[in-house]
């Protein structure tokens, strides 16, 4: 037909992760790239993990928070959010705050049970999560990918500061609140920590 089609790239996993699902996923996403007149992404970044033949199909449809709103909280609060989904990277969140010199600063939402050491919470809605974020200084984050990455924008905008691992998806963030560790490097990310 003469209608123009579009393709919207929401979930950046099947490009870069090579198990079977994500796998078939990504051959339906890359024909579909190739019958379609236009690719949506949201952030720039995503153009990295698309074929170069496709590069002028892209439109970025994303906005950039060019500066977060300022710091509220000063009580050396770290906050993050639990996930059994391999991507979130938990097991190394964990493994970071652990060594943490004041754990009882931690909060962890929604966690699948609770996690001794730490200031565990379940939230049930948006407005709890809010809340619970903005009762802290330092977010902490770890996904090894995303395609936008919507808790760190919250937080920012809430005034957190933000500490991530050094990725694509995190060179969207105001520098003067975002402090970037090499990823999979706890003690750097802990050193990032003590900066925040």
């Amino acid at each position: 037909t003469k209608i123009k089609s579009f393709i919207l790239i929401q979930n950046v996993l099947p490009l870069v992760k090579n198990n079977l699902k994500n796998i078939i996923l990504r051959y339906f996403i890359l024909r579909s790239t190739d019958f379609s007149d236009y690719i949506l992404v949201q952030l720039s970044h995503l153009k990295d993990y698309l074929p170069s033949n496709d590069q002028k199909k892209i439109i970025e449809i994303g906005e950039i928070i060019e500066k977060s709103v300022p710091l509220s909280n000063s009580n050396n609060g770290i906050v993050c959010f639990a996930s059994d989904i391999p991507n979130k990277n938990f097991d190394f969140i964990l493994k970071v705050l652990n060594k943490i010199n004041n754990p009882e600063l931690v909060t962890i939402i929604n966690p699948k049970e609770k996690i001794e050491g730490f200031n565990c919470i379940t939230t049930s809605n948006n407005e709890e999560t809010m809340d619970a974020l903005s009762q802290n200084e330092i977010y902490f984050h770890a996904s090894e990918f995303e395609t936008v990455g919507l808790p760190l924008y919250e937080a920012q905008d809430l005034g957190l500061k933000v500490v991530a691992p050094n990725n694509p998806y995190t060179q969207y963030f105001d520098k003067d609140s975002t402090f970037l560790y090499k990823r999979n490097d706890a003690q750097d990310a802990i050193e990032k920590i003590e900066l925040a």
